[in-house]
């Protein structure tokens, strides 16, 4: 795989992290459900591929994890840094106010402004809170029946739906 110019070089090394550190938080979540009744033992990042279940970001924490792959990025120490905070948190206090469905605004929205706000700021990426997308989900299918007169709204199986800025799917 090749990127011209600096901006592509930067923008798939963003990606690339943003990928890792997600993955790996993701990882945490699912190891620490696993591990409820064992509040001491400890996560290892190194472990994220045995956890996660989407075939692309496993495939890919398969190929980082080995030494000869991970020693030339030079992030190794840093996704060490990662599980030693993992490990800090309180899992019991964190996982009784967390909810899956806004894991996005626990961890890759704050993830991503901090690490590269510029980025962020070029490419717009937002956070569309859930009462936002309800609302366009809602207006959108209201348009549908009302204007268009389309009986089913949205569920109408000649609608399709294409929006090419669908961030988390929300």
């Amino acid at each position: 795989m090749k990127f011209e110019g600096d901006k592509g070089e930067h923008f798939f090394r963003a990606t690339l992290v943003q990928t890792l550190f997600y993955g790996v938080f993701s990882s945490w979540v699912l190891w620490s459900r696993e591990h409820r009744d064992r509040p001491g033992y400890k996560f290892r990042w190194h472990d994220t591929a045995w956890t996660l279940h989407v075939p692309m970001i496993a495939t890919l924490f398969d190929q980082i994890a080995m030494p000869k792959r991970l020693k030339p990025l030079g992030i190794d120490e840093v996704l060490d840094c990662a599980g030693v905070v993992l490990n800090r948190v309180d899992r019991a206090a964190f996982f009784s106010r967390f909810e899956d469905e806004h894991a996005v605004q626990y961890f890759y929205e704050p993830f991503l402004k901090a690490y590269d706000p510029e980025l962020r700021k070029e490419l717009g990426v937002w956070y569309t809170p859930p009462e936002i997308v309800q609302y366009q989900v809602e207006r959108v299918d209201r348009v549908l029946r009302e204007e268009l007169n389309i009986a089913d709204g949205l569920a109408d199986e000649q609608v399709v739906i294409l929006d090419p800025c669908c961030g988390t799917g929300a």
